[in-house]
């Protein structure tokens, strides 16, 4: 963390009087680029440290090469602390030291070190340049001043209690008449310091302030829950990715949470293959939805072994699936003139079958085919979800090509994707390069006609 590197150049220059970059970068164990960053960092922020350059120069405190930090000014006290935060969530040796610089500081100096909190992690979006009012709330904050400013439309006269740097976002808690009260300081119009005197509780911690509106906000924003499982290796990995959203329930099980349906999703979509979103529904609907687009976008790309188009079929999916596991069905919504008739029942389960009775004729590319029957063989079968198949007919070997179906509903009815993947075609028939052998605008059709067929039947 970056407010340690800080903390310990500073005690280092004071241990040492003179340091180089160099030798800060070999004493924390980073590089020279960084090092001088570090140093360039407490000069820009008011601590007072300065370059000496030339043979036998470096940086040093103002005052000599055993400056105490007793020495620092309020203004300077108060930039320390704007660096470094309070210390909630460092490490053991940052709060260490902090400890010891407040006990070092003039008792009238103090107010700055519980008077910035800093938090890493980042509510969905980066923080705009850092506004200059916190300047001025900061010395408002330490100097116990009330603040007045525009927000939401208002004048406000507040008491300020202390800032938090949240990943670049900065806030300000403040006293009201109303309570206790949290401002984004970007969104602050024309903000001023008052001379009027402000009151801060003496049992007042920002830190856990700060704690208690983050747990208020995530709970906000955590409305929505999908339970999830996954490998045990991945336990560690997805705690870490989700943080304070990730419950475990087992070490293969667990609940993630955010602020809706669809982020969950589009939170989850990257993980596919690694975790399996049991529910909720809707969940699974937003996946399916991100898939499907997906599908679309890059699914034609070249090499790619697959056609998908999709059509928004005003009806409960119930309603198209009974046509879609119907041996007449499939008659029914035939595009190509092909499918004179079928024999068999409906289909209820992987590995059924039916007999199709087919007419080449129609074509009119294959006479010498004529009539002939195939079979089709179920592969897939989801009820009013998805529902594929294979082909065995007269040519051998069998060509193993796949048509499908997949059901969603959406906001207008039921989202329809066909699909024909030749991925998994026999090698013999791999080597005639004559695939794919259904067109694009083919299976458009028959979703069209499959439309048509589906609102007959429900009127």
């Amino acid at each position: 963390m970056r407010a340690d590197r800080l903390v310990a150049v500073l005690l280092l220059m004071q241990a040492r009087g003179r340091v180089t970059a160099r030798q800060v970068a070999a004493e924390l164990e980073v590089s020279v680029a960084t090092a001088r960053r570090d140093l360039e960092a407490l000069s820009v922020a008011g601590v007072p440290v300065y370059p000496q350059p030339g043979k036998g120069g470096g940086w040093s405190l103002v005052g000599g090469a055993r400056t105490d930090l007793t020495g620092l000014t309020a203004g300077e006290a108060r930039a320390l602390f704007l660096l470094t935060g309070s210390g909630a969530g460092a490490a053991p040796e940052l709060r260490s030291a902090l400890r010891k610089l407040t006990g070092a500081l003039p008792e009238t100096f103090r107010a700055a070190a519980d008077s910035v909190v800093l938090d890493p992690a980042r509510w969905g979006e980066h923080g705009a340049e850092r506004s200059p009012a916190v300047d001025l709330l900061a010395d408002a904050v330490t100097a116990r001043r009330k603040v007045r400013f525009g927000y939401g439309g208002r004048e406000r006269l507040v008491d300020p209690w202390g800032l938090v740097d949240k990943a670049d976002t900065w806030y300000l808690i403040a006293g009201t008449d109303g309570g206790r009260r949290t401002f984004r300081v970007d969104r602050m119009s024309d903000p001023e310091r008052t001379d009027l005197a402000a009151e801060r509780p003496a049992d007042f911690s920002l830190a856990g302030a700060w704690r208690e509106t983050v747990d208020a906000m995530e709970r906000h924003r955590s409305s929505a829950t999908a339970t999830v499982t996954f490998e045990e290796r991945l336990l560690p990995v997805l705690r870490a990715r989700f943080g304070r959203h990730f419950e475990p329930v087992s070490a293969t099980r667990a609940r993630i949470t955010a602020q809706a349906d669809h982020a969950l999703a589009e939170q989850l979509a990257g993980w596919a293959g690694y975790v399996d979103v049991e529910g909720p529904p809707e969940v699974r609907a937003h996946l399916a939805r991100i898939g499907r687009r997906l599908a679309e976008q890059y699914g034609r790309v070249r090499g790619m072994e697959r056609i998908e188009v999709s059509r928004t079929i005003d009806a409960e999916p119930a309603a198209i699936f009974a046509v879609l596991r119907d041996p007449q069905g499939h008659v029914a919504i035939d595009a190509s003139g092909m499918l004179q008739d079928a024999t068999g029942e409906p289909a209820s389960a992987p590995g059924d079958t039916f007999v199709v009775h087919m007419d080449r004729e129609a074509l009119g590319d294959r006479p010498e085919l004529g009539k002939y029957d195939v079979t089709v063989i179920i592969r897939s079968y989801e009820e009013d979800r998805e529902i594929s198949w294979t082909i065995d007919g007269t040519v051998r070997p069998p060509i193993g090509h796949v048509y499908g179906y997949l059901l969603e509903p959406d906001d207008h009815g039921t989202r329809v994707t066909q699909f024909y993947d030749w991925s998994g075609i026999h090698p013999d028939w791999r080597a005639r390069d004559i695939f794919p052998i259904i067109s694009e605008a083919s299976l458009k059709a028959t979703l069209g006609i499959l439309d048509r067929t589906v609102r007959r039947a429900t009127r």
